[in-house]
Order: structure tokens, then C-alpha cells, then sequence
């Protein structure tokens, strides 16, 4: 076993070691840190100390305290998640396994839609239709999330929770600074009566970019966007509601060099989303929600509008509790999803640019209490996908957890679960050219990737609950990677690369994160990772997909941050170092071994809260903030695309009414 995953686990049996009679205490003591209450898991309210999955929340104090300027930004905090940037906007995500531009083995919903590339399978995360302001909280389930989510949930699940409309939290905002920032924004929310409320939010934002790539001068990495979003929401009751929302990015972007092809290239795009969303709670043993959603974006990789897609997508959740022999809570569900990809340019046949994809899947899970310590979770999504040519035709993904409750505030977890990603359409239809002697190819026949992950990990707070912790380790086994052929020419031979659809990666991680209050005004937070993958020997080393996954990922991270609080001030500071990696997906194209050395990422905020002269309003609801991110490690190239990172300096305001 690897030393990490030793090493992890003494240091668990030394924290229990360490639980005194004060965890006894009735958790209506004052906790330095309240243990939230979180919806991703289950689909329906839950602690998050009885959540059966490595799970991390980012509070809304959180995300206003980070100096983030987006939400990959948040990501660079949680452990487990790997993340680069690309130029001065875009960015690779991912969870336990290599980035790339579109991560194809993460579920994101908005508000409970699914956003997505249909075309790469994956999250144009500059596209997402919301601002850090408006955003209530993000829940981050890292492993497998296919029973309650279906399509290609297999290294986590992202949840981003915006404010709702009952939230009477009125604010202007205006950043601006270095790369040319500035962005302005508002957001109102406002109850006509005790039934009908509404909230709507608007932001324009402007970023020149990064200046210039590795070896290249005056670089164009210019974004123009605006973002209009609202809500309505409806009472019947404190226990019924309807939810009607819309959102809708648009953003004009200009990238030199960006693809593949080095041109210099226009990247207009827009997002859209609208759900009706309905919930029931008819009495104390049973509640349901109907969901009804549209999502259309048009993404840019390589040209103009080079994709546009509409996905139409029906999901329903019911659960149900009784006892027997214990408590249970029995959740089943259905989806049907219709996914049109309307435009499909450099895609040359067999690609139809009217392709049409469906999604039907049904899920039944059973929570189980034989004992108030004790919670076990069993359950499985069946799903019938038409970009499968399975054999059997349809797709299981079971799931068993079981959860102890050490006391209030201590929890034990032990998962198995399996999830699938299936073939995006890229991989079963892309004929692209990259140079004129090197072509990418998919296959019509593929299967898809199946991801089995056994998991343990252990959360809680300690030392007079000025501390908080959570651990997880974990050992996956990824089958069948898809992997996309090359055709090329060379020396005025031919040479051809099958589309590798078979054997097997086995992958290892650690997992921590810590929370230190050393003073009332002094809080301390760390976070580190180990994430290492080898593949199975049947792989020819040449081939590229297995050296990818085993050499692409940075394998030790170790974040480190500080938050200080004197009223009216605020300080935070966190410092993280990420140690080397080679892409070698991207060395094939680009024809070199692409080596990126270990780098360091930081953010510091500065923030006076204040009341604003002349104005009726409370205390403190107006602040000032000054941000530096990337102090040093200027010049860093964090991905394939060669940006060079440059330090970002900037101020904000922000009123309340």
C-alpha cells in the first residue's frame, strides 16, 4: 500500500484517539463552525456529518471572502480537485484525475440543470450564467455520483446553489484592476406578499486577459460578456411551492492562437437555462419535486460558433419514509433528457450536424437506520443512453454506503460505488484535421467507461470544537478509457492509432482538510491531496492515454490559508503549492513533451466594512476590497495552451440596501 494512504490512516486512528468526553456536549453549544445542512447527496435535506460521500460546502461568507474572480478560482481550495488555468479566463477542472478543457467525468447542475457541453461532454465553465454574488453555496461531491445523478457523474458531482427569491439581499458591486477588469453588477430580491417573491441579477464584465504565451508577444485574450438572470417563486404553502427561473450568458471573446491551428480566432458564445421547478412535501412521510428544463449554448473551441446544442430534460425525486425493522427512507426517480446538436462545423462525416442523442434512466435508493448510529444506503441508476452500443443496452450504477455516527459531531464512511461515463459525441464522430499530415478520429462503436471506487473517510470537530476536520482515501478502477485515435503522416507514410476502448486504470488518493480557530478573530485553514493513477500493463506505453492519466495530474497539493477578522477589517490569505505533471495527451499534438513544473497559487483580500454616508442602511453594508492573486510565480504556464499566468491586482465595492 502506498505510504500516503499509511500514512492517512495512522493519523485517523490518532484523531480518534484524541475525541475526550467534551464531543458529548449537546450540539446546541456554540460551534465555531455550523455543521450545514446539504441537499446534494440525497436530492433532499441532510447534515453533512451523515452524508455517505466526500463532501465539501463553500459558504457564500466563503466564496465573498476568497478573492476569487470566478468559480474555478473557488475550486483551487478543495481538496481532490485538480485545476489550471488556461489563459486569463478558461480553465481546466477536473476531481481525482487528469484536467482538460471539457472534463467529462463531472456532473455540474445550476440550480438543478444540468449545463454542459453536449458536443465534448463536458463544462464550458466561462459560459455558466451566474455571478459569485448571487451564489448561495457549492456542493462539491468528490467519487462517483450515478444513482441520484445519471450522465457521466463518475469523479463528482458540482452543485452551484444560487440565492433564492425569498432572499431579501440587495447589493450593487463594481470591481476593477489590472488585465484590464472591470465588471459592474446588482442584484435585487423582493417579496410582493407572503406567497409571490422575485429576485432578478445583471453583471457586465470585461477582462483583457493574459498579454502574451510561452514564446509569443501581444497576445489577444480579450472577454466581453453579460449576464442576466431571475426567479420567481410562488407559496402555496410553507410546504409547497412552484420555482420559475431563467438565465442567460452572452460573451464575445478574441483568443490568439487558442486552437489548435494557431489562428487567431473569434470565440463568441451564450448560455441559456430555464427550469419550472415544483415541490411537495405532503406530510411528515412523504415529499416529492418535479423538474422541468431547457438548456441551449453555443460553445467556441476552434471557430465561430463552432457548436450549438439544446438539451430538454424531465426529472422527478419521490421519497418515502416508514419503519421497518428501523427507520427508511426509500427515494426512486425518473429522467428523460433529449439532447439536438444543431451545428457541428470542422466535424467532416460520418458527423450528422443534426444529431439528436437520448437519456432515459430510473434510480431507486434505500437509506437505513437499523440503529441512530448506524445508516446504510443501498441503490442503483439503470440508464439507456443512445451513444452506447452496449451489448446490453442499458447501463447500471449501483451504490452502498454506510455511515456511524461516532457521536454528534464524529462520523465514519465506507462507500462502493460504480459509475459510467458514456462516449461524448466527439468521441464517436470527431474527423478533425489539426495539420495538414495529422488528423483526430473517433469510432462510431464505442463502449462506455465504467468507474468502480472504494472509498473510506472520516469527518468531525475536536479540541474543544475549535477544530475541524475531514479525511477521505480512495482506491478507483477506471475500465474500457476511451481514448481517441491519430492518423498521420510521416515521411510520406501513413500511420494509424486505434481508438483505445479497453483495459484498465487503477488509481490512489488522500484527501484532507482542516479548519483551526486559534482565536476568536483568527481562523487557520489547510487542505492537501494525493492523487497518483498506473495503468495495467496491457497498455502499449507509447500509446499515450495511460502516461496521460498515470503522469497528468499533479500528484501532492498542499493548500495553506489564513482568515482574520477585526471589525470593521478583514484579511485573508491562502497560499497553495501544486507539484509537476506532464500532459502527454497534448505533447502528441503538439508534437513535443509538454513538462510543466510544480508552481504556487495565492490570493490575498483586504476588506473595510462601513456605513455609507448619506444613506439609510445598517451598519457595515457597504465594504471596500482590495485583491492580489498571483503575487509571484509570475510567468507560470499551468496547461497546454501556454498562457503565461501574470499577477492580478484590483478593488472592489459593494453596497447593500
Amino acid at each position: 500500500m502506498n505510504k500516503a494512504v499509511i500514512a492517512t490512516c495512522v493519523f485517523v486512528f490518532l484523531s480518534f484517539l484524541a475525541i475526550d468526553s467534551s464531543f458529548a456536549q449537546s450540539s446546541e453549544d456554540l460551534l465555531f463552525v455550523e455543521i450545514p445542512t446539504v441537499t446534494s447527496a440525497i436530492g433532499r435535506e441532510q447534515k453533512q456529518n451523515e452524508v455517505s460521500s466526500s463532501m465539501t460546502v463553500i459558504t457564500k461568507q466563503e466564496i465573498q471572502r476568497s478573492g476569487a474572480r470566478n468559480i474555478p478560482d473557488l475550486f483551487y481550495r478543495v481538496p481532490g480537485m485538480q485545476v489550471r488555468k488556461i489563459d486569463g479566463h478558461r480553465y481546466y477542472v477536473s476531481i481525482r484525475s487528469p484536467g482538460s478543457l471539457f472534463q467529462g467525468n463531472i456532473l455540474v447542475l445550476l440550480d438543478n440543470v444540468v449545463v454542459f457541453n453536449a458536443l465534448q461532454g463536458g463544462t464550458n465553465w466561462e459560459l455558466l450564467p451566474v455571478t459569485l454574488n448571487e451564489i448561495e453555496r457549492i456542493e462539491i461531491i468528490r467519487g462517483p455520483g450515478g444513482v441520484l445523478y445519471s450522465s457521466n457523474a463518475v469523479n463528482g458531482v458540482i452543485n452551484i446553489i444560487t440565492k433564492k427569491s425569498t432572499d431579501k439581499d440587495n447589493y450593487v458591486a463594481a470591481r476593477a484592476g489590472t488585465q484590464g477588469l472591470f465588471s459592474q453588477e446588482v442584484g435585487l430580491g423582493e417579496r410582493a406578499n407572503d406567497k409571490l417573491s422575485a429576485r432578478v441579477y445583471a453583471q457586465h464584465n470585461e477582462d483583457a486577459g493574459f498579454v502574451h504565451k510561452q514564446g509569443d508577444s501581444n497576445v489577444k485574450n480579450f472577454t466581453n460578456s453579460a449576464i442576466v438572470g431571475g426567479k420567481i417563486q410562488y407559496d402555496w404553502s410553507k410546504d409547497t411551492n412552484f420555482v420559475l427561473d431563467a438565465k442567460y450568458l452572452n460573451e464575445s471573446a478574441i483568443n490568439d492562437g487558442a486552437n489548435v491551428n494557431g489562428a487567431n480566432i473569434k470565440r463568441p458564445g451564450f448560455q441559456a437555462t430555464i427550469s419550472a421547478q415544483f415541490q411537495q412535501k405532503v406530510n411528515d412521510n412523504y415529499d416529492y419535486n418535479i423538474n422541468l428544463n431547457f438548456m441551449g449554448m453555443s460553445p467556441t473551441d476552434t471557430t465561430s460558433y463552432d457548436s450549438r446544442s439544446s438539451s430538454y430534460t424531465f426529472n422527478t425525486q419521490h421519497n418515502l419514509k416508514y419503519s421497518l425493522l428501523g427507520d427508511h427512507v426509500t427515494s426512486f426517480g425518473l429522467e428523460a433528457r433529449w439532447i439536438k446538436i444543431s451545428k457541428l462545423p470542422g466535424f467532416e462525416p460520418p458527423a450528422d450536424p443534426k444529431q439528436t442523442q437520448r437519456v432515459d434512466s430510473f434510480f431507486l435508493q434505500d437509506e437505513y437506520r437499523p440503529t441512530e448510529k448506524l445508516i446504510f444506503t443501498v441503490g442503483t441508476r439503470i440508464t439507456k443512453n443512445t451513444n452506447v452500443t452496449s451489448k446490453t443496452g442499458l447501463l447500471f450504477e449501483p451504490r452502498i454506503s454506510a455511515v456511524y455516527l461516532l457521536n454528534e459531531l464524529n462520523s465514519l464512511r465506507a462507500i462502493v460505488s460504480r459509475a459510467i461515463k458514456t462516449p461524448s459525441m466527439t468521441d464517436r464522430d470527431l474527423s478533425y484535421t489539426v495539420y495538414p499530415n495529422h488528423v483526430l478520429r473517433g469510432s462510431q462503436t464505442l463502449d462506455p467507461e465504467k468507474n468502480t471506487v472504494y472509498e473510506v473517510g472520516w469527518q468531525g470537530l475536536m479540541l474543544n470544537k475549535r477544530l475541524s476536520m475531514d479525511t477521505s482515501v480512495f482506491y478507483s478502477e477506471l475500465k474500457d478509457p476511451i481514448f481517441l485515435s491519430s492518423i498521420y503522416t510521416l515521411n510520406g507514410g501513413t500511420f494509424y492509432e486505434p481508438v483505445i476502448n479497453n483495459g484498465s486504470v487503477y488509481s490512489t488518493g488522500v484527501e484532507l482538510n482542516a479548519k483551526y480557530k486559534l482565536t476568536d478573530d483568527l481562523m487557520v485553514n489547510s487542505d492537501y491531496t494525493y492523487t497518483n493513477a498506473a495503468p495495467r500493463p496491457n497498455f502499449d506505453e507509447g500509446g499515450g492515454y495511460e502516461r496521460n492519466q498515470s503522469l497528468g495530474m499533479s500528484k501532492h497539493q498542499v493548500g495553506l490559508g489564513l482568515s482574520y477578522t477585526k471589525n470593521p477589517w478583514t484579511l485573508d490569505i491562502y497560499v497553495k503549492w501544486i507539484s509537476k505533471y506532464i500532459d502527454t495527451q497534448d505533447s502528441q499534438i503538439a508534437g513535443e513533451t509538454l513538462k510543466f513544473p510544480s508552481y504556487w497559487k495565492s490570493y490575498l483580500r483586504l476588506a473595510y466594512a462601513f456605513k455609507m454616508p448619506g444613506m439609510r442602511m445598517a451598519e457595515r453594508d457597504a465594504e471596500v476590497e482590495l485583491i492580489a492573486n498571483d503575487l509571484f510565480g509570475a510567468n507560470t504556464v499551468e496547461s497546454p495552451h501556454r498562457y503565461m499566468r501574470e499577477p492580478s491586482i484590483f478593488a472592489g465595492l459593494k453596497i447593500k440596501f
